[in-house]
């Protein structure tokens, strides 16, 4: 069979978008295990855990304190206790674990035995928690769960953290002890200023510590102000949309674990981000465009910037990445114009 031969040229075409499907596929597996509280407030709600791309309840089969411990930790505090019968009310969407058997050592729920039968449950059985707070908890706030401003808890109350020297080690400890795979560090307040007391500063974790208070910091007055605040983006499960434009071009807007949706800030943003997002949708080509004059401005947080991508990365998410969102808005939203992949194939048939 030649190579120009229709079928062939199509074949390739196929597997090159089947081998993006299977990247996009492992990516959105990341996230497997996540955990989130609903329903409450900080610390106590309704369980619920990221499985195959979306979120659902964990049925009160079983249920017990062993179970909210391991849960608790997880998600950074020191210990819990459980309750039944959706005290935080009812879930929606799928129910997906049942009969959970924690030992209580386990680090992730995910890690528990629980019955791999099809459960016999609703959502009235949806199971909960209320965890303690205690030194060293931490929360991200002024953003989503996944990202936010770092505060710790830390002599009965809860604070923020300077920025100074703050990095992607650090930001990758807190989110570790949050329960996610990794995170990227921001500085300058970037998901807005907190209040009261300043905790930590010159934090400088090594990346492998299990919690932020294990890292080496100045335990020394510090000199900071709350513009200087800390921050994380914490990272999984992620997905990518354009909007406003067409099937191949729009403003980019990212989503963490089905949570809302929000945009990328075009400082530094040039073709070889644009060739990483294009790639990663399924498109060709990549050019970066004025976002906002193009397709207009979205809403809601700015929850990633500054890239440095060298254009050959299959993921936004490895790209190298500078430190902080400083001086952007949503005027500065990103943009971005790809190739059809039907061009490109048209194009590759009547060369050969």
């Amino acid at each position: 069979m030649e190579w120009g031969h229709p079928y062939l040229v199509n074949a390739c075409f196929a597997l090159t978008f089947s081998l993006l499907i299977l990247v996009a596929t492992s990516r959105a597996e990341d996230g497997d295990g996540v955990l989130r509280l609903v329903g409450g407030g900080l610390g106590y709600g309704r369980v619920e855990v990221y499985m195959n791309g979306t979120w659902g309840t964990v049925c009160d089969d079983s249920w017990d304190n062993k179970d909210a411990i391991v849960v608790c930790q997880q998600l950074g505090f020191s210990g819990g206790v459980n309750h039944h019968g959706a005290k935080y009310g009812q879930g929606t969407g799928p129910i997906h674990f049942d009969d959970v058997n924690c030992v209580g050592s386990e680090k992730r729920l995910l890690e528990c035995k629980r019955s791999l039968l099809r459960h016999n449950c609703d959502h009235g059985e949806d199971a909960s928690v209320t965890c303690s707070v205690t030194t060293g908890a931490l929360r991200l706030a002024g953003g989503d769960f996944s990202y936010g401003r770092v505060e710790v808890y830390m002599n009965s109350q809860w604070g923020t953290v300077c920025d100074d020297g703050w990095d992607d080690k650090d930001a990758s400890v807190v989110c570790h002890q949050l329960g996610f795979s990794g995170g990227f560090g921001y500085q300058k307040a970037s998901f807005g200023e907190g209040s009261g007391a300043i905790h930590m500063d010159d934090v400088k974790c090594g990346g492998g510590e299990k919690r932020l208070m294990d890292c080496p910091r100045n335990t020394y007055a510090h000199d900071c102000g709350h513009y200087e605040d800390a921050a994380v983006t914490c990272t999984g499960a992620s997905k990518l949309r354009l909007i406003g434009g067409d099937s191949h071009s729009g403003r980019v807007e990212i989503s963490f674990f089905d949570g809302p949706w929000g945009t990328i800030c075009d400082r530094s943003w040039d073709n070889n981000e644009t060739r990483v997002v294009c790639r990663s949708l399924g498109l060709s080509g990549g050019m970066a465009v004025d976002g906002v004059t193009r397709f207009g401005q979205g809403s809601g947080d700015i929850v990633l910037g500054n890239f440095a991508c060298t254009g050959t990365e299959l993921d936004l998410l490895d790209c190298p990445r500078q430190d902080n969102l400083l001086q952007c808005s949503h005027l500065k939203d990103a943009g971005v114009e790809c190739e059809p992949i039907g061009k490109y194939q048209s194009m590759f048939m009547m060369l050969v």
